[in-house]
Formats: C-alpha cells, sequence, structure tokens
C-alpha cells in the first residue's frame, strides 16, 4: 500500500522476442486503478531499442601480397591476412573460397595449401575473436596460358554455414610472355640420381641429395648452384638450414666440376610448426650465377609433411 505523499514502485522486465525487427520501439504507460478509472497521461514511456543480432562470422582485411608477375609455368605466392571480428572462434571449417562466381575454379594450377578445387587451407588450427589468420597459397600459370592480366577474386567461407561478408579480395596476376633464353652450350648437364621423396613431422627436418653430370665444356666453379624454381627464386615455406647459401641458392658440395665430373648437392629442408599437413612439391634447377639458368628437366621432390 502506498500513502498520500509516499511513492510507487514499478519495477519491470521486457524481453525482446527471436524474431523481433531491430529499430526502435516507444512503449507508453499510464497508472490505472483496476475497476475505478485510469488516472491521468503525463506521457510516461520509454523508447526500447532492439539492436541487431551480433553476427558470429565476420572480418575485416588486414593485408596481402602484392599483385604478381610471372611467366607461364611459374608460380605467384599469394597471402592473405585477415581478422576475427566475430564472436565465433574459427577452426578448421574456415577457408579462403573462390569467389565471383562463387565456388568456380580458376584457371590457374592450383598448389598445395589448396584443400580442393575452390578451397584454400587457414594457416592456423583455430583464430579467436581478435586474432588473425594467415592464407598462404600459390598459383601456377600453365604452359599454354596465354598473356594478360587475371583478376582473381577471393571471399572468406565457414564451410556448412555461411559465406562471409564479400570485401573485394582480389588479386590481378599479370602473364608475360615467357623470355627466350639461350643457355650457353658450355653449361649443360644431365641427371644422375636424387633422393627419396621425404615424409616429414612438423619441427623435423628432411635431408635431400642431388647429383648431376657436367656434360658441358666448361668447368663449374662455386658460380654454380642450385637455384629454387618454378617460380625461379621463389623462397620456399620451409625452414633452409644446412647448405643453403641464400634463401634461394643451394651450395655444390665441390669446389669445381670439370667436364664429365659429376656434382653433388646435399642439403636440408625443415617443416615449420605451424605447416599445414600435405604433400608439397619443391622444384629446383641448376643456376650459373651471372650467367644462365640450366635447362629445365623439372628436378623436384614432393615432400609430406605430417
Amino acid at each position: 500500500s502506498v500513502a498520500p505523499g509516499e511513492t510507487a514502485t514499478f519495477r519491470f522486465t521486457m524481453a525482446a522476442p527471436s524474431n523481433m525487427a531491430p529499430g526502435t520501439y516507444r512503449e507508453y504507460f499510464r497508472p490505472v486503478v483496476d475497476g475505478i478509472a485510469w488516472m491521468n497521461d503525463l506521457g510516461i514511456y520509454w523508447d526500447v531499442t532492439v539492436l541487431k543480432k551480433p553476427d558470429p562470422y565476420q572480418y575485416s582485411f588486414v593485408s596481402q601480397s602484392v599483385y604478381p608477375s610471372i611467366h607461364p609455368n611459374e608460380t605467384s605466392y599469394l597471402n592473405l591476412t585477415i581478422k576475427n571480428t566475430g564472436t565465433a572462434t574459427w577452426t578448421s571449417s574456415m577457408h579462403l573460397g573462390t569467389d565471383r562466381g562463387r565456388d568456380r575454379v580458376p584457371g590457374f594450377i592450383r598448389g598445395n595449401t589448396w584443400s580442393s578445387a575452390n578451397r584454400i587451407t587457414m594457416l592456423e588450427s583455430s583464430v579467436a575473436p581478435g586474432e588473425t589468420a594467415t592464407f598462404r597459397f600459390t598459383m601456377a600459370a600453365p604452359s599454354n596460358m596465354a598473356p594478360g592480366t587475371y583478376r582473381e577474386y577471393f571471399r572468406p567461407v565457414v564451410d556448412g554455414i555461411a559465406w562471409m561478408n564479400d570485401l573485394g579480395i582480389y588479386w590481378d596476376i599479370n602473364i608475360a610472355n615467357a623470355p627466350v633464353v639461350q643457355v650457353p652450350n658450355r653449361y649443360q648437364y644431365s641427371f644422375v640420381s636424387q633422393s627419396a621423396y621425404p615424409a616429414v613431422n612438423r619441427n623435423e627436418t628432411a635431408y635431400l641429395n642431388l647429383k648431376i653430370k657436367n656434360t658441358g665444356t666448361a668447368t663449374w666453379d662455386s658460380s654454380m648452384h642450385l637455384g629454387t624454381d618454378r617460380g625461379r627464386d621463389r623462397i620456399t615455406g620451409f625452414v633452409r638450414r644446412e647448405n643453403w647459401s641464400s634463401p634461394n641458392r643451394i651450395t655444390m658440395l665441390e669446389s669445381s666440376v670439370a667436364p664429365g665430373e659429376t656434382a653433388t648437392f646435399r642439403f636440408t629442408m625443415a617443416a615449420p610448426s605451424n605447416m599445414v599437413p600435405g604433400t608439397y612439391k619443391e622444384y629446383f634447377r641448376p643456376v650459373v650465377d651471372g650467367i644462365a639458368w640450366l635447362n629445365d628437366i623439372g628436378i623436384y621432390w614432393d615432400i609430406t609433411v605430417l
């Protein structure tokens, strides 16, 4: 009971239904003595704002690698970083999908970080709200690809749940005419042998060995290296350890190799702790620095990361 001069309190709740449209709703009230009369209308109301339900899957752009320019048979190395601005943790269902049109299959050759013809695997095993995700992948130009600029669109997708907002993420990949390079006749070689394709766990090291024969007329010296190839001078995603003289050069064990003799390249490549399991094709080719790349005969290892 509230006697004259005393104060009455009404404390109550109002819940927004799950299907209520976002917006501001003005709710009016007035005291009433049931069975007797409504009291004066003083215009008592609340403006109740119903917010848009937070989307658990949101993101913002952080950075991406530059637009590449490559020749046919060469590889472009692409990198995208995005931030999780939603409320859900991203797991293995989060991918970078091909877009415009959605789920299209590119005309490029897709590398090992593609989990399917239109999906790219996230490097991290999980990304909590506020953290960043990385997509690192390759796209190689087929030998018969016409010169020109190809615009390749992508968009994050949570498979089985939803495609995320289209921020217009793309790369313009320029395909240039293949250069005509004449290898000097004095620098020729033939394949002799190579070590088996290795299988390693993350944080473990693969030990690789290649032997090639000098079939030219020039003696090989310290300018002869084994270079990373397809694309030429690329930097591998593996950790380089023994006998690498630079991020894309491997040192020959011999100090000199005369015509008819055999050169040896013995080196290691370690799988980083965050490397996505799968099989990675790593191409190499002999190069005489300052003179010429030798013929490409397709030297590679399939390195399986368990």
